[in-house]
Order: C-alpha cells, then sequence, then structure tokens
C-alpha cells in the first residue's frame, strides 16, 4: 500500500484528504487482498469498528456505506 491511510482520529486518507477508505486506497486493498477477501472484509470490519467509536458523531449507517458499500464478498 502507499500513503493511502487513514489518520486516527478524523479518518481522513493522509495522502488526498478524503473520506478514508478513499477511491485509491479502496482500488490498493481489493488488489493487496484480491487472494483473500474474507481478509479484507476483517480488516475492514476492524477499522469499521474503530473509525465508529472515534466518531461517533457520524450515524453507523453511513459509516456502514462508507466502508462496506463498495466490497462484495463472492462465494
Amino acid at each position: 500500500m502507499t500513503g493511502h491511510v487513514p489518520a486516527r482520529r478524523t479518518w481522513l486518507c493522509v495522502s488526498c484528504g478524503r473520506d478514508w477508505p478513499c477511491t485509491a486506497a479502496r482500488v490498493e486493498l481489493l488488489d493487496e487482498y484480491r487472494d483473500v477477501p474474507v481478509a479484507l472484509a476483517m480488516y475492514l470490519g476492524s477499522a469499521f469498528v474503530e473509525c465508529a467509536v472515534e466518531m461517533a458523531d457520524i450515524p453507523v449507517g453511513e459509516l456502514s456505506r462508507r466502508f462496506f458499500a463498495w466490497f462484495r464478498l463472492r462465494r
């Protein structure tokens, strides 16, 4: 991965300043975890929980869409 990682407490990308996971981070994550999508789901789930705790003023549904709407596990 490059510098498209979240800044803690704000959960903005340190590289581009957009909500994390930003578009570039999503592309990188999909590539990095392409052979282990369940591990990506676990990583995103863990990050989601941390973000939800740190950003309690943001509705959970909004954060859920931000973290998971772009990612699908295939059977």
